[in-house]
């Protein structure tokens, strides 16, 4: 589907189905107009609601409008410094999280964890590459920035394989969402926007 602008954006209209366009410092507005967003929904239902995301909680402030969302639970890059730290977007690897996040569910009967995943940012670095299952050159696809976010993506996807087999995530219902269209160098050498929208995957793990 289509969506532009800024990952913080995405996160509204995920979370909140909400938008905003005069800025996203939150720290002012009342808590009353995040009532409708998912995590306080889930809250209110008896979930225990966390957050994963591997860079600083003062991006953006988020350590001041996730509590705001509804999240009860937050985990920054400032408490996973004793973890690798990747290249691509300065935090966190994702590798490094994947546990975490199943032990929430195993640590809990009823949660809602939301992870916002850094590794496959953009520059797409190769020192964040680790598996190369891959092959750019079987598809014609050149050594570059695409190769890279290929490569990237499909890591990810065999680790969220992998987590997907363990047994505390029977019964969990994964959303995989796209936030906005990936930048590429256009054909004149000069950083463009690709046209079209961004992608889901919807699934659930057996019981």
């Amino acid at each position: 589907f289509k969506a532009k602008r800024s990952t913080l954006s995405a996160e509204f209209r995920e979370l909140c189905r909400k938008s905003f366009e005069n800025g996203f410092d939150f720290s002012k507005t009342d808590d009353k107009e995040f009532a409708d967003c998912v995590p306080q929904q889930l809250k209110a239902q008896g979930y225990q609601t966390v957050s994963f995301h591997g860079a600083s909680s003062y991006m953006y402030k988020r350590h001041i409008t996730y509590p705001k969302l509804g999240f009860q639970k937050m985990i920054f890059g400032e408490d996973t410094l004793d973890k690798k730290q990747c290249h691509s977007f300065h935090g966190t690897c994702d590798s490094e999280l994947f546990d975490l996040v199943a032990q929430e569910f195993k640590n809990n009967d009823k949660a809602f964890v939301y992870w916002l995943t850094l590794t496959s940012h953009h520059p797409y670095s190769a020192l964040d590459i680790t598996n190369h299952r891959f092959n750019c050159n079987k598809y014609d696809i050149k050594d570059d920035m695409l190769c890279r976010n290929i490569k990237l993506q499909v890591q990810f996807l065999d680790q969220l394989a992998e987590l997907s087999m363990q047994p505390e995530m029977k019964g969990v219902e994964v959303f995989l969402i796209g936030d906005h269209e990936i930048p590429s160098l256009g054909a004149e050498g000069f950083w463009a926007t690709e046209t079209g929208g961004i992608s889901f995957i919807h699934f659930k793990i057996k019981e």
